[in-house]
C-alpha cells in the first residue's frame, strides 16, 4: 500500500482530469470528487474557493501522506511532471 493517497476533483467530460486519475491510481488511492454530479450548490462552492486559492483549471489535485493525513501538494491542471514526481515518489517507497 503507498505512502501516499490523493484527492481529484473533476468536472464532467475533462479528459485532462481522466488522464491525471489513470496515472496516480496506478501507484495509490484517488478519491475522486465529481463536480457538477448532481450538487451544483456545493460545486459551485468549490469552484469559488478554488479559484480564491489560485486554481485557474481542473483537475484540481490535493496529495497527502495517508497515515498523518498531511498535505505534501497540490496543483490544478495536467502537471505531467508533478504527476511523474509523485508516481516515482510513490514507487520508491512501496
Amino acid at each position: 500500500m503507498s505512502k501516499y493517497h490523493s484527492v481529484l476533483y473533476h468536472t464532467p467530460n475533462c479528459y485532462k482530469c481522466k488522464l491525471t486519475m489513470q496515472e496516480l491510481q496506478k501507484v495509490m488511492r484517488v478519491k475522486v470528487e465529481h463536480l457538477f454530479d448532481g450538487n451544483d450548490d456545493w460545486s459551485d462552492r468549490k469552484i469559488q474557493k478554488f479559484r480564491e486559492q489560485g486554481y485557474a483549471s481542473f483537475p484540481v489535485v490535493r496529495i497527502y501522506e495517508t497515515e498523518s493525513g498531511r498535505r505534501m501538494d497540490d496543483w490544478c491542471d495536467f502537471q505531467v511532471a508533478k504527476i511523474n514526481h509523485w508516481v516515482q515518489k510513490a514507487k520508491e517507497e512501496q
